[in-house]
């Protein structure tokens, strides 16, 4: 809001309804953005590679999973907007570091520097990871003490990343050792 005051004090009503709309303009982008990423990725990645086990799919059905994705993106950034309408826009920060710390940076960790690393294992440790984040910010003093009103938190701790992270990488390794022996390759082997 700084930025949006400083341009009406500078230059009025018009400055602030231009500085106003490149604003708009740059949220609207950076969440189609976001929202056009999430869903190539579910349909290409998930469901082209995993779902379907690298059987041949046609183009119409992934376009039809992009599109689901996609609706499911905005239909849960909609409701989740809306329950946070009136609180503190910290805890979604909070929230957006600890997934990516807790489900992306293990697995990108381990794909670079570690080449026993199986699509079982990126899967298991990433989903474990953002289950564990989600998890620890609801029931944590943000959400479960300053949101949902109790006395006190479940979790202790405001940031989970300390038990998430960890816990993403030993369940990627543990997974991607117990599964060596099956069909599916070390990811890192494979090319591109």
């Amino acid at each position: 809001m700084a930025s949006l005051y400083l341009a009406q004090a500078l230059g009025g009503s018009m400055f602030l309804g231009a500085v106003s709309a490149v604003a708009f303009a740059t949220i609207l982008a950076v969440v189609s953005g976001l929202t056009l990423a999430a869903a190539t990725t579910v349909s290409h990645d998930l469901y082209a590679m995993v779902i379907r086990d690298g059987k041949p799919s046609t183009e119409k059905d992934e376009i039809a999973v992009s599109r689901w994705s996609a609706f499911a993106f905005a239909a849960v950034s909609i409701a989740l907007s809306t329950i946070f309408e009136h609180e503190n826009v910290n805890i979604l920060a909070a929230t957006a570091f600890a997934v990516a710390a807790s489900a992306t940076f293990p697995l990108l960790m381990l794909v670079l520097f570690w080449n026993k690393l199986t699509t079982s294992g990126a899967l298991s440790g990433g989903t474990i990871g953002l289950v564990a984040a989600l998890l620890g910010v609801y029931l944590g003093p943000s959400v479960w003490v300053g949101v949902l009103g109790h006395v006190d938190p479940i979790f202790p701790y405001q940031y989970p990343t300390i038990v998430s992270m960890p816990l993403a990488f030993i369940v990627a390794i543990a997974v991607s050792l117990a599964t060596q022996g099956s069909r599916r390759t070390a990811i890192a082997a494979q090319p591109g």
